[in-house]
């Protein structure tokens, strides 16, 4: 059985689709799964036994400049054209991916207009599923991969299948190993404030434990090193995915601002804190083992803005009432610390 799968983005989403291809592999041993996804996720497609090819292809890019990448798209286009497929999954429910999906051939799967992101997508598939919106997006995206290839999902749990691309797994957590700080995110108003950061890097180092801090912008990196500078906390060098999930593997834990890093600490199966303000945990929280939530307590929360109206620089007012002891204290309700 060939499938063509089509998850193009974000770090989040695609780490919530792997739980899918886990369940996919245990119920048909001999799937072959080809996934269609940004370049800058192809890593983690990789990562998991059962994706036998990525194609990568800059799709928003494309859809910004097509005459700077006309030739990229040619060549994604004749090879889906010429591959046979005997199933394709459109997991995302956008129009973008429902438009991508008419290029590969068998039967087309994917969300019903009432369970689609954008509902004119589910006019692209041959064969829609209903599948109830108020379910986690992992669960969502287990539930259609279920319906689409015809199997359930009742005896099976859940199961990211990527640790064992890891061969070097540290096991005593609870020694000298660093809690990491994931503090960026796309939204002004999903960052917690800089000095909670500070504050928070100290109470670890009163505990002994170091903190480790990576960055994946120059914006990112000066404010890594605006907290190590009054900390004793390391920065990070530049990382790729693969290499930031091993730094995670020997890590006791992360604490992390609603970013698709928390969700990769929920794919490893590292404790995780994540702290939300402007967005919603409810649907998109990151899920598996010992991942845990601290939400600000306003009456605005969660107003879901890119900036917060109520401050001139658009950072959350709402963070306010998160503040480090808030954390000290949860790691040490999870035995972390």
């Amino acid at each position: 059985m060939k499938i063509l799968l089509i998850k193009t983005s974000s770090l989040g989403d695609v780490i919530h689709t792997l739980p899918a291809l886990t369940d996919a592999k245990k119920m048909y041993p001999e799937i072959q799964i080809e996934w269609l996804l940004e370049p800058a996720f192809s890593e983690i497609a990789h990562w998991h036994p059962a994706v036998t090819k990525v194609i990568a292809f800059p799709l928003r890019k494309f859809l910004r400049k097509p005459w700077c990448f006309w030739q990229t798209w040619q060549a994604c286009k004749d090879y889906l054209q010429q591959t046979q497929y005997d199933y394709v999954v459109d997991m995302q429910g956008l129009l973008k991916t429902a438009w991508l999906m008419r290029y590969g051939s068998g039967q087309r799967h994917g969300y019903d207009k009432y369970s689609a992101r954008e509902a004119l997508a589910s006019r692209f598939y041959s064969n829609t599923h209903q599948v109830a919106k108020t379910q986690h997006a992992v669960e969502r995206n287990r539930q259609l991969m279920a319906q689409s290839l015809d199997y359930t999902l009742n005896h099976l749990a859940l199961n990211y299948g990527v640790l064992e691309t890891f061969t070097a797994r540290a096991e005593n957590k609870h020694s000298i190993f660093p809690v990491l700080f994931f503090h960026a995110t796309t939204w002004t108003s999903k960052h917690w404030i800089e000095t909670s950061w500070i504050m928070l890097a100290k109470e670890l180092a009163k505990k002994g434990i170091e903190v480790h801090i990576p960055w994946g912008s120059e914006e990112e990196k000066k404010r890594a090193e605006r907290i190590a500078q009054q900390t004793v906390a390391k920065v990070l060098p530049a990382m790729s995915l693969t290499q930031l999930a091993e730094t995670l593997l020997a890590s006791r834990a992360a604490i992390a601002v609603d970013t698709g890093l928390a969700h990769l600490a929920a794919a490893l199966d590292i404790p995780c804190i994540t702290l939300f303000g402007a967005t919603n945990p409810g649907l998109t929280r990151n899920y598996g083992k010992q991942q845990q939530q601290l939400v600000a307590n306003k009456p605005c929360v969660p107003c879901l803005q890119k900036k917060c109206k109520y401050r001139t620089d658009g950072r959350a007012i709402c963070f306010e009432t998160i503040t480090a002891n808030d954390v000290m204290q949860l790691l040490h309700t999870m035995y972390l610390i």
